[in-house]
């Protein structure tokens, strides 16, 4: 696998009998046994043994129909800031990074025009961490253009296809604006948001990640996040009912059961029961379906193709690992990603 500037070795494996309740399950999902590789500065950079480790939170990728989600190795994460002021980050580990990619994919703008229900979760180390999940309704013309009455959230300057096979944005707008001892220090809006054009089960599903570009004292734009769009086209209950799984914002494994108006978080490697939450369909914008969770926190849910992406404003299945988290850390709110399984 890489990451930029890394490139790590090693190989596959499924999980240990036991850790996933069925074998099936197992056979569909992989760890990543111990690699390594040089890091940018030419340090080695290993990942650890999952298959060993006491209280393992691995980076492990759930392989379906034409689909692959979960997480790749994680890193800590911490920066003194450039003359101890500018752009400092606390320290903070991450098991995994949240990951997915698609079999099919295509790079032509023509699959894209069309109106976009979108869900969004970005974060921002340099406000210590802080995270923010929103929605937006966005339609894209056939030259990678955005347009949205409200302001389009998930790309700025028109799309253009680079070399590495996806699409990439420039000056993508920034959503996570803290306040008080979390007001992130912004100097230039110099990330980047990458599409990738995912065409899956016959839809097209169009999946951006904002990277952002850090280079004190002349640029601090650390935002980061993800975004999954959906065509807003209606959805009606029992439409989307099934099992998904995922990785989410808690750095956990998460499976996902929908039937109408009823949801369920379940944890899957137990098969228990977690968070629930309601449904709720027919809102303004076709696709866009409303979710409040037993604790009266609200959020969106969108789907298509197979895949399925939830929000909701508060802490659901009992919050961040603590592998993941920091003194800083909230788990609110709650983000994932799930492609179906079962129906």
């Amino acid at each position: 696998m890489t990451r930029a500037g890394v490139t790590i070795t090693g190989h596959v494996i499924h999980p240990p009998t036991g850790t996933l309740p069925t074998a099936g399950q197992t056979r569909c999902a992989f760890i990543l046994a111990p690699g390594s590789g040089t890091a940018p500065n030419g340090t080695t950079y290993t990942t650890p043994d999952f298959t060993q480790d006491a209280t393992p939170n691995p980076p492990m990728v759930f392989v379906g129909q034409g689909v692959a989600g979960g997480g790749i190795p994680g890193a800590t994460v911490e920066y003194d800031g450039y003359l101890g002021l500018i752009g400092p980050v606390p320290n903070r580990h991450f098991d995994f990074y949240p990951f997915l990619g698609f079999a099919s994919t295509t790079t032509s703008l023509s699959a894209l025009p069309g109106t976009y229900n979108s869900l969004l979760y970005h974060l921002s180390p340099t406000a210590k961490y802080l995270t923010v999940a929103t929605n937006s309704v966005e339609t894209f013309d056939a030259n990678g253009a955005c347009t949205s009455s409200s302001g389009c959230l998930t790309t700025g300057d028109a799309l253009t296809v680079n070399s590495n096979g996806y699409l990439d944005s420039t000056h993508p707008p920034v959503i996570v604006n803290g306040s008080g001892s979390q007001t992130p220090l912004r100097i230039g809006n110099d990330a980047v948001a990458h599409m990738i054009i995912g065409q899956l089960n016959g839809a097209t599903v169009p999946l951006v990640v904002r990277t952002g570009h850090v280079s004190p004292p002349l640029s601090v734009d650390d935002e980061s996040g993800i975004a999954l769009l959906a065509k807003s086209t209606t959805v009606s209950s029992g439409d989307i009912d099934g099992g998904y799984v995922g990785a989410d914002s808690n750095f956990r494994y998460t499976a996902t059961l929908l039937k109408g108006p009823i949801g369920t978080f379940i944890n899957p490697t137990t098969a228990a029961a977690e968070s629930g939450f309601g449904l709720s369909y027919g809102l303004p914008s076709p696709g866009l379906v409303g979710v409040g969770d037993t604790q009266h926190n609200t959020g969106f849910a969108i789907a298509s193709g197979g895949l399925f992406a939830i929000f909701i404003n508060g802490t659901e299945n009992g919050g961040v690992v603590a592998s993941s988290s920091n003194a800083d850390t909230t788990g609110a709110p709650y983000f994932g990603i799930g492609a179906q399984i079962s129906k």
